[in-house]
């Protein structure tokens, strides 16, 4: 398939800045993609190392190769900034190998996409290798009601590492203490507000660990801070830039140390997690810390409790099965075998209940009316189920047709006949 063609100077386009890496300067030209709505289109690049790349790739880990590309729509004066942007239905290719990132970034988050590191799958030998950059898209009226088109190039790039960019804030974006206990005052005087005291913790919302850099953003109104690597972890993972307890707009250039928390986590043990704030300012350790981590850690009752419960639970449910087994498989044999005062008394009214099978005293009236009165007349019996065999219910229901036990006799000497 043909390439896409039109290319344009790579100052045309300036991608925005982002604190993790600096844009060195491009190795291709920047490659115009034509919009599809339908049919599939591949755009071409193609890379070469000179010697000087590929030793500063060599030499230094931070140097990386990357694949930007911006939709249409970007500013035509270098005073302003694009976003990254890939087509919705892409796959990129370096050296027919597939490279294996996320290209669309995160849901209805514009700026959220990240370029794409191609460095380990260029070709750095022999010198001046042409290596080959394929876009395969389509569908390119996906982030706009009309077609639109892209623009790709690859460019050398130097990466910061996290612990940099903390030192950084550390090293001279701050909130000192005096304007944190100002701002806190004039909150206490106004006669508009009700200041009462208030738990500050010393723990990341989003990591849940102590917090080792206190930070926020200089738009945000709560003293509450979070971690500063923590929340720079995640933004370089999913660039978002928003605070994670307001929800209010975090970027980079916004980001400072508070002092005042800064100078609380210095000042209380590391096992600390959250202090308690008077309106003025001043603050002390909470008292019933460790009565809340225990309802926080373990909000239901004791283990103790629940092993007395189950116990009893255990023994009810356990029971149940062997009452219902010994029901289920009562037959005319297992009836007459065992003795009469080794049965169970609560077996006899549950078999009653719970089968349709004749009652098992009238079994029991059968088999045991040796000396009793005359034999009643043989009842008419049911139609056998499946799981009782007739020839053995028969046999120990029906006495010995030839040998009465009954002596018929007796009635005849009192006869006057």
């Amino acid at each position: 398939m043909p390439s896409t063609s039109s290319s344009f100077p790579p100052s045309r386009i300036v991608f925005k800045k982002s604190p993790f890496y600096n844009i060195i300067r491009p190795l291709t030209q920047t490659l115009e993609c034509r919009a599809r709505e339908t049919s599939r289109e591949t755009a071409r690049l193609t890379v070469t190392l000179g010697q000087q790349v590929r030793d500063q790739l060599e030499s230094d880990s931070t140097y990386r190769i990357m694949v930007f590309c911006a939709g249409e729509g970007f500013p035509s004066f270098a005073s302003r900034e694009s976003e990254i942007a890939f087509p919705h239905n892409v796959e990129l290719k370096c050296n027919s190998d597939e490279v294996k990132v996320n290209l669309r970034g995160l849901k209805n988050r514009p700026g959220s996409t990240k370029p794409a590191d191609i460095t380990d799958l260029l070709r750095k030998k022999p010198p001046n290798y042409p290596n080959i950059v394929e876009m395969i898209y389509a569908l390119t009226s996906k982030a706009k009601p009309t077609t639109q088109k892209f623009y790709l190039v690859v460019n050398i790039v130097q990466k910061k590492s996290i612990d940099s960019l903390v030192s950084e804030i550390r090293r001279g974006r701050t909130i000192s203490k005096d304007q944190v206990l100002r701002e806190m005052r004039m909150k206490a005087d106004d006669p508009d507000i009700v200041a009462t005291s208030s738990v500050l913790s010393l723990k990341d919302p989003v990591a849940y660990t102590r917090i080792v850099t206190p930070c926020r953003s200089i738009g945000c109104n709560h003293n509450q801070c979070f971690d500063a690597g923590c929340f720079l972890q995640l933004q370089e993972q999913a660039p978002t830039w928003t605070c994670p307890i307001c929800n209010k707009a975090a970027p980079w250039e916004n980001l400072v140390l508070d002092q005042y928390v800064n100078d609380i986590l210095n000042s209380t043990p590391t096992d600390t997690e959250a202090v308690t704030v008077q309106p003025d300012g001043q603050w002390a350790i909470q008292k019933e810390t460790e009565s809340s981590n225990q309802r926080k850690h373990n909000p239901t009752p004791s283990d103790d409790d629940y092993d007395d419960d189950d116990d009893g639970d255990l023994v009810e449910i356990g029971d149940k099965p062997n009452i219902r087994l010994k029901v289920e498989t009562l037959t005319p044999r297992s009836v007459r075998t065992p003795p009469f005062s080794s049965r169970e008394e609560s077996s006899a009214p549950s078999a009653s209940r719970s089968s349709n099978k004749r009652p098992r005293e009238d079994v029991i009236d059968l088999t045991l009316s040796d000396d009793e009165a005359p034999a009643p007349k043989a009842p008419k019996l049911p139609v056998p189920s499946s799981s009782v065999r007739p020839p053995e219910r028969y046999h120990f229901q029906l006495p010995p047709p030839s040998a009465p036990s009954y002596n018929f006799d007796r009635f005849n000497q009192d006869s006057p006949y």
